[in-house]
């Protein structure tokens, strides 16, 4: 079994994105294949993505991102054991705090993490639609502890369609709302307000889990 510092080397680190319960793995945001072309586009929630500005403009945060994009370059069993191993005290993990799926065999590797953690709640937020559907429609299911979330295109526009299919599997929504009234289930810790940094920023997850659980069918975010 490799170690803790071995498994962090290896998938380049997690990230702790302080409002959170846990800890996230993600990529740079120049990585994103539907993301990046829709950063272009004004209205959309990628044009004015939080993961492309502030904190995440800093040079070791961008190094360590590109690390975590560059992990994928190696054999699946060896990351998904690092990831596993890392997330053996995690009750709680977000995928992708920045970035997005690069491909159908990432996504696999991320399923295959979820089912050797049955212990941990995982949620994946993703605008790479096609690659979901693809995963579904060739036998893929997602486990009960993976919520999957496709994202809607244009801030304060509905939620994604999704069919009887994708809902079985375990995939919901998540909008964004700026002048309109949100969709379903709208998340108190998205918009910043001044406050210590870290675990004890302000708004914070806080006791809320919405986002991990299938049961909330729509979460909405204040545009930030």
């Amino acid at each position: 079994m490799v170690t803790v510092r071995q498994a962090w080397r290896m998938v380049g680190g997690l990230s702790e994105p302080g409002k959170m319960p846990g800890y996230a793995h993600g990529g740079p945001v120049d990585a994103c294949r539907v993301g990046g072309r829709l950063a272009k586009i004004p209205g959309t929630v990628c044009h004015r993505c939080y993961a492309g500005r502030n904190r995440f403009t800093w040079r070791a945060l961008r190094a360590a991102l590109r690390r975590r994009m560059r992990s994928l370059e190696r054999p699946p069993s060896q990351w998904v054991d690092a990831m596993v191993r890392l997330l053996e005290a995690q009750r709680w993990f977000r995928w992708f705090d920045s970035g997005d799926l690069q491909s159908l065999d990432h996504l696999r590797r991320i399923v295959a993490v979820c089912e050797r953690t049955p212990w941990c709640q995982h949620w994946l937020p993703t605008r790479e639609v096609a690659t979901v559907r693809a995963f579904v429609r060739g036998g893929g299911r997602f486990p009960p502890n993976l919520t999957v979330r496709l994202s809607a295109t244009w801030i304060d526009g509905p939620p994604p369609a999704v069919s009887g299919e994708l809902y079985a599997a375990g995939v919901r929504t998540l909008t964004v709302h700026s002048e309109r009234p949100a969709h379903g289930f709208v998340c108190e810790a998205a918009a910043p307000v001044p406050g210590r940094p870290g675990k004890h920023y302000q708004p914070s997850c806080d006791l809320c889990r919405a986002c991990w659980s299938r049961a909330t069918e729509n979460t909405s975010y204040p545009l930030h």
